[in-house]
C-alpha cells in the first residue's frame, strides 16, 4: 500500500493554501447541527471549511455549554466560528454590546458579524465604531455584511461608488472581511447579466477580492464564474453543509480545477501506445 494521506494522491490537482487561511475561504452555516452531526460532516469536509456561522438566532436557543462543546469540535479543524449577525443586531438594540462580545469570546468564537439583516439600516460610523471595539478591545476578526436588508442597497443591486466607500472605510477601521449579501448579488445579476457583472467588477477592482466574501448559497454557475474571474483563492460564503456536504466538495473541486484539467488535457502518447 502506498504511503499517502489522501485517496489517489498520485493524481495531480490544483494546490491550495494550508489552513488557517486568509484567502480562499469557504464559509458555511450551522443551522442547528447536533454535535454528532457536526463531527460526522467535518470528518468528510472539515479540511475545506474555514468559517462557520451559527446562523440567525440558532445560537441563542442552545445551551451555553453546548456551544462551547461544538466550538471545540470546529477548533480541531481550524474552523473559525461566529454568531449570526442578527444576534448582534439584537444586542445593539438592547444596549448589550459588551456583554455580547464577552460571551462570544467565552464560548470560543473567533469572529463576530456586523449586519443589518433585520435592522434594515445602520449609520456607517456606528458600524465602524462597533468594528473597532470588537477587533481592538476583544481581539475578534470582524466580518461586516453589506446589503442584508439595508435600505441603502435597493433590489437593483449594490450602488458602486457608495459600496466602494463603505468597504474601504470599514477595512481602514479594522474589518477583516466584508460579506456581499447573496440576495443583492442575485438581484443585480452579478456574473450573469452585463450590467450586474460590470458593477460587481467595478467594486472588486476598487477594493480587492481578497477583502470580500461572496455569498453564493451554493449557486454553481455564479461560483464557477467567481473562480474563473478571480481565481481559486476567492472567498465564498453560505455554502450549504447541513444534510449533504456535496456543495463543499463541489466548490473545492472547482477551486482545484479537476474537471477543467481533464477537459483541456490530451491522452499521453505512452497511453495511446497501449492500443
Amino acid at each position: 500500500m502506498t504511503n499517502s494521506e489522501y485517496f489517489m494522491e498520485f493524481l495531480k490537482i490544483g494546490e491550495r493554501k494550508e489552513k488557517p487561511r486568509d484567502v480562499g475561504l469557504t464559509m458555511s452555516g450551522d443551522w442547528g447541527l447536533t454535535i454528532m452531526e457536526a463531527e460526522r460532516l467535518l470528518e468528510l469536509v472539515g479540511d475545506y471549511i474555514d468559517l462557520i456561522k451559527f446562523a440567525m438566532v440558532t445560537g441563542r436557543l442552545c445551551r451555553k455549554d453546548y456551544i462551547i462543546k461544538k466550538n471545540k469540535i470546529y477548533e480541531k479543524y481550524d474552523i473559525i466560528t461566529f454568531p449570526g449577525g442578527v444576534l448582534f443586531e439584537c444586542a445593539i438594540l438592547q444596549n448589550k454590546i459588551h456583554e455580547f462580545l464577552r460571551e462570544a469570546r467565552e464560548v470560543g468564537c473567533g469572529a463576530v458579524e456586523i449586519s443589518t439583516s433585520e435592522m434594515r439600516a445602520m449609520p456607517l460610523e456606528l458600524m465602524c465604531k462597533l468594528t473597532e471595539i470588537a477587533s481592538k478591545d476583544y481581539g475578534f476578526k470582524v466580518i461586516v455584511e453589506l446589503g442584508g436588508g439595508s435600505s441603502h442597497h435597493p433590489v437593483a443591486g449594490f450602488k458602486v461608488a457608495e459600496t466602494i466607500h463603505e468597504i474601504n472605510t470599514l477595512l481602514k477601521r479594522g474589518a477583516w472581511k466584508i460579506i456581499l449579501e447573496g440576495d443583492v448579488l442575485r438581484f443585480m445579476g452579478a456574473g450573469k447579466t452585463p450590467e450586474g457583472t460590470r458593477d460587481l467588477k467595478a467594486i472588486v477592482d476598487a477594493v480587492g477580492h481578497e477583502n470580500l466574501i461572496f455569498e453564493t448559497g451554493g449557486d454553481r454557475e455564479f461560483t464557477e464564474w467567481l473562480i474563473e474571474t478571480y481565481g481559486p483563492e476567492v472567498n465564498v460564503g453560505n455554502v450549504p453543509i447541513m444534510g449533504n456536504p456535496m456543495k463543499v466538495f463541489e466548490l473545492e473541486a472547482a477551486r482545484r480545477r479537476i474537471v477543467q484539467t481533464i477537459r483541456s488535457g490530451r491522452i499521453p502518447a505512452a497511453v495511446l501506445r497501449m492500443i
